[in-house]
């Protein structure tokens, strides 16, 4: 399939201008400022009226195949659907397992990954979960990570959190050599993601990782930052290492840090904004709420909250490359996905997002399909 984008405002992120896009099949194969007419037949010309025109979204840390569990059965999550994230501006997205790494597995998550990749997005996956020894196709992280295609890596391990399985020093070691050694085999990926809990130490055992081994800081990409004032602040220093900083679109759980307000304060305490991202944990169940009654009540992480934090940060007096960089180009290098995705250029993937004057979103084009047209979906997924 042949797609011809005219009258760009092309972010790639970086603000190109005016330009012409020309996608061949799932990739970009031209960037100009005006490309000719073509004559061919089933060639899809999009007039995109000026409009900016970016990368398309990427989402680090989603639970794909449904989130929760872990205060009893009733508290699990639905899968997620396609539209859920391509109307929201996301055409990537890493699937993985949480603090229920029982009553789901692996070989479901990456069924998963693959059927929306079917349905028109990437997807990926990271093999492990909260439990120790870590859940594993072929009972070798490292061989997981190598023999499957759509796996960039470990997690989510969890650290200062009582539901977490409480891993040492030396496992946090062993389980980032895996990643990093694994991740140079299979030519991707190789991090860990680290989920950050609401523990008095925050990330201390990612300091002594990293101390007392020869992984470098990059190796583990810690998300759930802006968890509170501690742990954020705990992230200038990590940053300053070289580490990367993911921030979680949350804003309902007390004491979180709005990413909008966490973003001003690490660009205040100059950490580059290279280090920082941001994504959802969508599909997460928090079953720890009250209704405005005092009864218990429950929250699942919605997919559409990246976007809107991308649009509130912008709100705040960040440029829009600047915000952009937050959503496209700085998860695809913490993922070691740069520059396939994450950027507009030639030979990139063809995943994009056309967004209106007021940021909503207007069209998306995913593995070079348009997706999504006026902010309407017209690809949906199977069942949807």
């Amino acid at each position: 399939m042949i797609t011809l984008l005219r009258n760009c405002r092309l972010y790639t992120p970086k603000d190109l201008g005016a330009k012409d896009l020309l996608i061949a099949g799932h990739r970009i194969a031209a960037i100009a400022d005006s490309l000719p007419r073509s004559d061919l037949p089933g060639v899809l010309e999009v007039d995109c009226q000026g409009k900016a025109v970016a990368p398309g979204f990427i989402d680090s840390h989603v639970h794909i195949l449904g989130g929760g569990g872990s205060n009893g059965p009733i508290t699990r999550g639905p899968e997620l659907n396609l539209t859920e994230f391509t109307t929201n501006g996301t055409t990537t997205v890493v699937g993985l397992l949480g603090a229920d790494g029982l009553t789901r597995d692996l070989m479901g998550l990456l069924a998963k990954a693959r059927s929306l990749e079917l349905e028109g997005m990437s997807a990926y996956i990271l093999v492990g979960a909260y439990d120790l020894p870590l859940p594993s196709f072929t009972g070798d992280l490292k061989k997981d990570i190598v023999l499957v295609s759509n796996a960039l890596g470990i997690g989510e391990v969890a650290i200062a959190d009582m539901r977490s399985s409480q891993p040492t020093l030396q496992e946090i070691i062993r389980i980032g050599a895996d990643a990093c050694i694994a991740g140079r085999l299979a030519g991707r990926g190789g991090i860990v993601n680290v989920h950050i809990g609401p523990g008095k130490k925050g990330i201390e055992l990612l300091f002594d990782a990293v101390e007392q081994s020869d992984l470098p800081a990059n190796t583990y990409l810690p998300t759930h930052c802006n968890r509170n004032s501690m742990v954020l602040d705990q992230m200038v220093k990590w940053a300053g290492l070289g580490g990367p900083v993911d921030l979680t679109t949350i804003r309902i759980i007390p004491g979180f840090v709005t990413c909008p307000d966490a973003v001003k304060y690490l660009l205040a305490k100059k950490v580059p904004l290279e280090r920082i991202s941001m994504s959802t944990d969508g599909g997460g169940v928090f079953p720890h709420l009250s209704d405005a009654d005092g009864k218990p009540a429950m929250a699942r992480w919605e997919t559409s909250a990246l976007h809107r934090e991308f649009k509130d940060i912008v709100d705040t007096g960040v440029d829009l490359a600047s915000a952009l960089h937050l959503v496209s180009v700085n998860p695809a290098r913490h993922l070691r996905l740069y520059p396939q995705k994450g950027t507009i250029a030639v030979g990139s993937d063809a995943d994009l997002v056309v967004l209106n004057e007021d940021l909503t979103i207007d069209k998306v084009v995913a593995m070079g399909k348009l997706a999504v047209d006026e902010g309407r979906a017209i690809i949906r997924g199977i069942f949807e």
